[in-house]
């Protein structure tokens, strides 16, 4: 059996404050093989983005940590890996619905120039 390109085990991120603990992500698990395409839905406050922002490592520190899962990235455990201070640059190709759904019909300047947002029809 292949490995898959990313599978997260058990993710657990949690924010801590003077007033408590908040969990925000608590038992999170799945997998993605290469070519296949994953879609998180839920309610707001969910844990949706936290998901996503623990996976690119994102999670200011403090408040918040990934306490405890494993974030497999073609095998390899994210979490023991040493990450740039910067990662957000690393995937900013990658991930564009990080931003919000209404972002997807504004357009987005590159370079000076404008794409002039989603060419689709909603």
């Amino acid at each position: 059996m292949a490995t898959p390109l990313l599978e997260v085990r058990n993710l657990c991120t949690h924010f801590f404050s003077k007033a408590g603990v908040v969990k925000a992500v608590d038992g999170v698990n799945f997998k993605i093989d290469a070519g296949q395409t994953l879609g998180i839905v839920g309610e707001s406050g969910s844990g949706k983005s936290i998901t996503a922002m623990s996976i690119m490592g994102l999670i200011p520190s403090p408040p918040g940590k990934i306490v405890d899962g494993e974030i497999l990235f073609k095998g390899e455990n994210l979490l023991h890996k040493k990450r740039k201070r910067n990662a957000q640059n690393t995937w900013k190709r990658n991930f564009h619905g990080i931003s919000g759904s209404n972002d997807l019909f504004k357009p987005r300047i590159y370079g000076g120039k404008t794409d002039g947002g989603n060419d689709h029809d909603p």
